[in-house]
């Protein structure tokens, strides 16, 4: 019974183990997908339409039910010409500054079309000053939610620096583990296989044997009843 239970607990670590392994590979892919898509300081880490930034002031800070702060993480929908129009105000929108070379995430407080052209007036939520208004074509993002006091840990973790040590340094550990473990599987694999091997040539060796016996014993047979209807011939000649 301890054995069956040492057998079961080992399986159950392997299973966890590698359902384990490959959850850490899908996250680490999908963060490593999104950064890929910052080609500059104007563009937000996304993946399959969803993106996500740090918080670096507290312009948003408010009592306000989708408010947010400095360090926290705020998670974005990314927009194309069509969705854009969708918008309205009260909407909390990403897009980039120029003047300050930044990403401003702040809530639209006026929309209005000049020349067929239309704007966006955006105002941070502790400010009593409106932003300047921006053309629909600079809205990258709108705002769907926020995660609180992630942003400093997203912020390392897209540095260089942290990038290799949570990152890559831990998929190359991981990595390793599993090439020992599937070397380890291979090696088991080859030992069972050239067992079976031996075990089918031994029983091929054994057949034989049984088969040159037989004959053997066959042709002896066939000898000595040679031998004793010869015996008999002889006396009856006699």
């Amino acid at each position: 019974m301890g054995n069956s239970n040492r057998i079961i607990l080992k399986k159950t670590l392997s299973i966890f183990s590698t359902i384990l392994f490959y959850t850490i590979i899908f996250f680490v892919l999908i963060f490593t997908v999104a950064n890929i898509q910052i080609k500059q300081n104007s563009d937000i880490a996304n993946v399959f339409g969803s993106g996500f930034l740090s918080v670096q002031s507290d312009s948003m800070n408010s009592e306000q039910q989708d408010s947010f702060a400095s360090g926290d993480v705020v998670l974005v929908k990314m927009l194309d010409q069509s969705l854009i129009k969708e918008l309205k105000v009260g909407d909390i929108v990403t897009y980039y500054d120029q003047t300050i070379n930044q990403l401003i995430t702040h809530r639209i407080i006026n929309i209005y079309t000049v020349e067929e052209t239309i704007f966006f007036q955006t105002q941070a939520d502790d400010s009593f000053e409106a932003d300047t208004p921006i053309k629909a074509d600079d809205i990258l993002a709108v705002y769907q939610s926020s995660i609180t006091g992630l942003g400093a840990s997203l912020d390392y973790l897209q540095s260089p620096k942290g990038f290799a040590i949570f990152v890559i340094f831990p998929v190359l550990v991981i990595l390793l583990v599993d090439s020992v473990r599937l070397f380890k599987n291979l090696s088991n694999f080859n030992k069972i296989k050239s067992e079976a091997r031996i075990n089918r040539s031994y029983k091929r060796i054994l057949k034989s044997l049984e088969n040159e016996t037989n004959r053997i014993r066959h042709q002896l047979m066939s000898n000595w009843i040679t031998e004793v209807d010869y015996e008999k011939i002889v006396k009856l000649r006699m």
